[in-house]
């Protein structure tokens, strides 16, 4: 398509997305003219409406719905016309009215004006929707449109096999060399349908290969140690942002507030900040020369161009499009194509783009890093080749990588490749099997600086380091156990706020549900709907043995989800945070308990070790903070609805009752412990509690103040040592077997990482008879 024939004064040009960029540069070329570039997402804000951050923000209350829910609801808002022929529709049309009403569907009045005496060309795409038509149909009632297809063509490409990821890009690879040898411009090479599987893949190969590309820029606000710790500080951010140091960073930041004006307590649209700090991304610096990632979709690609079409297979191409947008198919008017139409539609459009194309070469492997991988359903209108890995000419890093992995292949499987014999002659002294799986220390110095901003930590940091230090460095150093949140931890929050919030004069439970599930978004289904409704109605039973307890004891003074958070400086500030699900205070006299949806077991015995101190970490901090205080109990609160061990003696009733007792440890102080729980001689709510004409009866778990005091100073010795050794960068891998139990591997994530060898391994004894307490602190 010559593009320039229709650069002319007073035009206008609708195009793509993907078009605008190289529209753009044509442009500038002609840079008196008077010409405006408007993409198809633009129009139809300026033709129909657009919205903001306060239209977000009213639907996701309105309507309970996440953030990209509701933004789903704004788009399908697009679609809609005067047939109303469905209750989805109306609903829809419903929000639309309520957004009008509010003012909150912003419409540009001049947009038309603008048009006057302009002449309109529509080109770059590949294929218009109904929705594009129909924007097309509204401009030609003021002006000009004209309609630039593409002349259709008709270049033929044969589509590589190879049998794995690594392969396949070893072959892209060197094909990219060769036409860089043979005079090809570095950035007239594309990289096209990159994704995620073949992320890690093409950054090792190309750097073997010294290949420079530039990849797309996935680094966001939210993936920043900055950006958390201001969304985890919105009662406090202006203090935060006072921290940063980086220009960029601040601007950014402050942008991104400054767009919510309108709030007075940011906590109350954190869900939008989040979002809007995860789709900021991080400027980073491109190479000027260099590979580049390209969409082909809508996309104009010139004869000298030549593109690597790689993950050629059904889980790629063509997008396949399901029945489960928010309109369904039997719901939808007249600007809305049905699922098998845009099917259609898809697989047109890519061969349509492949034809057009004079240098393609389509790749895919028969296997991903994630398993099987299956050719596109497109595949059986080309000719398919089969390609082996060949060891290359251009990189002795690669071929040495290579030898490796077919050696292995060859140890495990016996599969003997063609090239072993010709890699092995070439690199006789290549070391194999000879890893070392031990940490290397890295220098403290390093560590001191990652942590300048303060070293922050709690029960749960602290356990993982003492459970296997090597564990710690991936978690929080390193940063590989990318935290997303499940259905499960959102009951479990869900569950968390609504105890929090029992003990308040006006507390209704479907009120509060319905409280957390407003201003806590997530994308539910249906059957997540079911099972929440079905748990809150189990909660009922719940509160009401938390409440027969509040009835009677004199420990009236209730705090919950008390988050309690301590400063100390070795250098730099450490942090140490703990959240307390519920305190019960009468004077100076404090129980600590720990709600948990498993039977739980207190166990103290590892404590010498930093182990399973989740308690006296909350002795500590209250001992902090309440200098004066005198600790009751400590316990774990079993809240699940199941019935832990049945007792055929017992009804369903009692048995759930007995299954929320406490499990812990009593102060010795009958006195006291007859103001915590009346009912102690025989307890209804303390685990094994009881009592005999002399005392407590010796099942009955008591420590004494010395004791309760003695646990806060084993956790504060503890925090230290945690401290030193990590700001020391001591980082071994070090996983802790007690009685042949191993307490740190078998959960653990990173086994494929740290390949832990016996001699690793470090074995406890642990303290079963709690002799520390009588030997105290060494």
């Amino acid at each position: 398509m010559d593009i320039k024939s229709y650069i002319d004064d007073n035009v206008i040009f609708i195009v793509h997305d993907n078009y605008k960029t190289t529209l753009l540069k044509i442009i500038n070329e002609s840079p008196l003219l008077n010409i405006k570039i408007i993409t198809i997402n633009e129009l139809k804000k300026k033709l129909i409406f657009e919205y903001n951050e306060k239209t977000i923000y009213y639907v996701m209350k309105e309507e309970n719905l996440s953030y990209n829910n509701a933004i789903e609801y704004i788009e399908s808002l697009y679609y809609l016309t005067d047939e109303l022929k469905n209750s989805k529709l109306i609903r829809l049309n419903n929000l639309k009215n309520k957004l009008e009403e509010n003012n909150l569907l912003i419409h540009d009045k001049y947009f038309s004006s603008l048009l006057t005496n302009k002449k309109v060309y529509v080109l770059g795409f590949d294929h218009l929707l109904k929705l594009d038509f129909y924007l097309i149909d509204q401009l030609k009632k003021v002006t000009t449109v004209n309609i630039i297809e593409e002349k259709p063509r008709s270049f033929e490409h044969i589509v590589l096999q190879f049998k794995n990821i690594n392969d396949e890009i070893e072959y892209v690879a060197n094909e990219i060399i060769k036409k860089i040898n043979f005079g090809i411009n570095l950035n007239d090479i594309y990289i096209a349908n990159f994704n995620t599987e073949y992320d890690s893949t093409i950054k090792r190969v190309f750097d073997f290969y010294n290949i420079p590309i530039n990849f797309q820029n996935n680094s966001s606000l939210y993936d920043t140690s900055t950006g958390l710790k201001v969304l985890n500080n919105l009662d406090n951010y202006e203090s935060v942002l006072k921290e940063i140091k980086d220009s960029d960073l601040y601007n950014n930041i402050l942008d991104i507030f400054n767009k919510y004006y309108w709030i007075d307590n940011y906590f109350e649209i954190k869900d939008l900040l989040t979002e809007e700090f995860k789709k900021k991304k991080i400027t980073t610096a491109k190479y000027q020369k260099a590979i580049n990632l390209i969409d082909l979709k809508n996309h104009p690609i010139k004869d000298q161009e030549h593109i690597f079409l790689i993950g050629f297979t059904e889980e790629f191409i063509p997008t396949i499009y399901k029945d489960d947008d928010l309109i369904s198919d039997l719901e939808k008017n007249e600007l809305l194509e049905p699922t098998e139409e845009l099917n259609r539609i898809e697989r047109e459009t890519w061969l349509k783009i492949i034809k057009r194309i004079r240098n393609l070469t389509i790749t895919y492997s028969n296997q991903g890093l994630k398993g099987i991988l299956h050719p596109s359903p497109l595949i059986a209108e080309m000719k398919v080749e089969k390609q082996e890995y060949q060891a290359s000419n251009y990189s002795n890093i690669s071929n040495q990588f290579n030898l490796i992995m077919l050696l292995d292949e060859k140890n495990k499987y016996g599969i003997n490749h063609p090239e072993i014999n010709r890699l092995s002659g070439t690199y006789p002294n290549l070391e194999i099997y000879s890893y070392q799986n031990s940490y290397k220390k890295i220098n403290p110095k390093l560590i001191k600086k990652f942590y300048q901003n303060g070293l922050y930590l709690s029960y749960s940091k602290i356990n993982t380091y003492f459970e296997c230090a090597f564990k710690y460095y991936l978690d929080n150093v390193l940063k590989l156990n990318e935290y997303s949140e499940t259905f499960d931890t959102y009951l479990g929050s869900l569950t968390h706020y609504i105890l929090s919030k029992i003990y308040e004069p006006d507390f209704n439970l479907n009120t509060t549900k319905e409280e957390f599930l407003s201003t806590h978004p997530f994308e539910l289904t249906k059957e997540n709907i079911i099972f929440i409704n079905k748990m809150v109605d189990e909660l009922k039973f719940i509160i009401q043995v938390l409440k027969e307890h509040y009835d009677l004891t004199t420990f009236k003074e209730i705090e919950c989800e008390r988050k309690l958070q301590m400063e100390k400086y070795d250098g730099i500030k450490i942090i140490f945070t703990g959240i307390i699900d519920k305190i019960m205070k009468y004077e100076n006299n404090i129980a600590i308990i720990d709600y948990k949806t498993y039977n739980p077991k207190i166990d103290l015995s590892l404590v010498n070790y930093g182990l399973k101190m989740q308690l006296p970490f909350y002795i500590y901090l209250i001992k902090h903070f309440y200098p004066e205080a005198k600790i009751t109990g400590i316990y774990l609160q079993p809240i699940t609805r199941d019935i832990i061990k049945y007792d055929p003696n017992k009804s369903v009733e009692e048995q759930k009752i007995s299954n929320m007792k406490l499990v812990g440890y009593t102060i010795d102080d009958e006195k006291l412990v007859s103001l915590f729980d009346p009912t102690y001689e025989k307890s209804q709510f303390i685990y094994g509690m009881s009592t005999t004409s002399n005392g407590f009866k010796h099942t009955t778990k008591i420590l004494s103040d010395r004791n309760f005091n003695l646990l806060a100073d084993i956790a504060d010795m503890q925090i230290d040592a945690a401290v030193k050794n990590i700001l020391d960068a001591n980082f071994e891998i070090n996983p802790k077997i007690e009685n042949k139990n191993n307490l740190s591997c078998e959960n653990c994530k990173y086994k494929a990482i740290c390949f832990v060898k016996h001699d690793n391994y470090v074995y406890i004894n642990a303290d079963k008879d709690l002799t520390f307490f009588k030997e105290g602190l060494e």
